[in-house]
């Protein structure tokens, strides 16, 4: 399953916005056949609480119908997943903690556990890079 398109985005109040998604799935069986496109309706929400130091977003896919379904796609479905990020204990601010939350049955964790426990490896390594970037320091971490 990967993202092709992530755009039209559409503000559903102060803290919360309808994201247009597009992924691409191999189709099982069918050696050679093209990928099949799903279309998914993200609701992101978004909340933070400064004196807890905490930031929390929470997505899961919708149906609207003043959205109708893109010819050549079929309908996809997300389940709720959401990040908790929490300022790291005693780093006055200049790290955080990310926790991921995520719906799955066993059989769904046992497939994608793998997966994304490379993308989670992936997305450091992007952050890391760009601290190092921003700082002037190897790896995003400043020289003790």
């Amino acid at each position: 399953l990967s993202c092709l398109e992530c755009g039209d985005v559409v503000p559903c109040g102060p803290d919360a916005d309808l994201v247009r998604m597009v992924f691409t799935s191999p189709r099982s069986g069918e050696e050679g056949a093209k990928s099949a496109k799903q279309e998914c309706l993200l609701l992101r929400a978004y909340r933070e609480d400064p004196e807890c130091h905490t930031f929390v977003v929470c997505s899961r896919s919708v149906r609207c119908d003043s959205r109708p379904l893109a010819p050549g796609f079929s309908r996809g479905e997300l389940l709720p997943t959401g990040y908790i990020i929490t300022e790291s204990s005693g780093s006055n601010g200049a790290s955080s903690d990310i926790t991921f939350v995520g719906q799955f049955n066993h059989a769904l964790f046992n497939l994608l556990q793998p997966h994304v426990q490379h993308s989670v490896q992936k997305f450091r390594e992007v952050l890391e890079s760009s601290a190092a970037s921003e700082l002037g320091t190897a790896g995003g971490y400043a020289a003790a």
